[in-house]
């Protein structure tokens, strides 16, 4: 295709061959007419979408145009749905509620401004959702950005390796309210050290949260809301924020680093290599730690 496509009122699209395998479908792949133009828009309420949409060439700063967009859909279904190689947002859902995908890839896509996935606010949120597995593999600088408004959903797992890292750039951003993150995995290249990833959150609940290498992964309860994590294992740094309200709870697991400001963990059996938390002059609550053990 070399232009823009835009379905609604349809019941979707149903690429045979997608459900063995991407490379023995018949991929849809596009050109780029004009920079930042979007390839395949989607609105409505499609029952069925397995669909494949990639750019030539596997990506590149030359392909400055974005995947597929799922704008306003609403009690859909999604199948498996694949983008590739697109400098820009890969695959993006704006303002979108009560959907369920079974398995949604985002490779080779993204850049230093745009994400590779993202679920978005448009004039209302994206809520009550249920994602069975999120992919993003080799993402350019921005892996994964979901709104902290995105509420009420479960994601059952995400799979994001070898992310290109760009100081500054915050690499993943996992928000919502009311929301349950299971089985997640981030891996960045090297190095890892400028990978980053913020838990961005009111309510959140993170289950077999992993991140690999040197990554700083940030928790952030919004609205001073807590943050749980189960059986975390983190080989870089966990950060509570200064100005952190909410509380953070740790059950299990295993975390490298602990830092940020003390009053903000509530931690149980966790094994910790090094803590080294401040205590603010104005806040006398001591950090809650049982049953655990600290290396330093």
């Amino acid at each position: 295709i070399t232009g823009a496509l835009t379905i609604g009122g349809i019941n979707g699209i149903d690429m045979e061959g997608l459900g063995t395998s991407y490379a023995d479908a018949g991929i849809i792949k596009t050109t780029f007419p004009a920079a930042g133009y979007q390839a395949l828009t989607v609105s409505g309420v499609p029952n069925v979408m397995n669909v494949s949409v990639c750019a030539p060439g596997g990506g590149g700063a030359t392909n400055t145009g974005h995947g597929i967009k799922f704008d306003q859909v609403s009690l859909a279904r999604l199948g498996k749905v694949y983008v590739d190689g697109f400098w820009g947002i890969g695959l993006n859902i704006s303002q979108s509620y009560d959907f369920t995908a079974e398995h949604l890839s985002a490779n080779n896509c993204g850049n230093p401004t745009a994400y590779a996935f993202q679920i978005v606010d448009g004039a209302g949120t994206s809520n009550e959702f249920h994602i069975g597995h999120l992919q993003v593999e080799l993402a350019n600088a921005s892996a994964i950005y979901i709104s902290p408004n995105c509420s009420n959903f479960v994601i059952d797992s995400i799979h994001s390796e070898r992310a290109t890292p760009d100081a500054g750039v915050t690499t993943w951003s996992l928000g919502g309210s009311n929301c349950v993150y299971n089985m997640v995995r981030l891996t960045s290249e090297a190095p890892s050290a400028n990978a980053s990833a913020l838990l961005d959150c009111s309510y959140g609940q993170f289950n077999l949260f992993k991140s690999e290498g040197a990554i700083v992964v940030t928790a952030e309860g919004v609205s001073g809301d807590p943050i749980t994590l189960i059986n975390p294992h983190i080989e870089g740094t966990l950060k509570a924020l200064n100005n952190q309200v909410g509380l953070i709870n740790i059950f299990g697991g295993n975390i490298a680093n602990i830092t940020g400001q003390a009053s903000r963990y509530n931690i149980n059996g966790t094994e910790i290599g090094t803590l080294s938390c401040g205590v603010a002059a104005n806040d006398p609550t001591l950090m809650k730690i049982a049953n655990s053990t600290i290396g330093v």
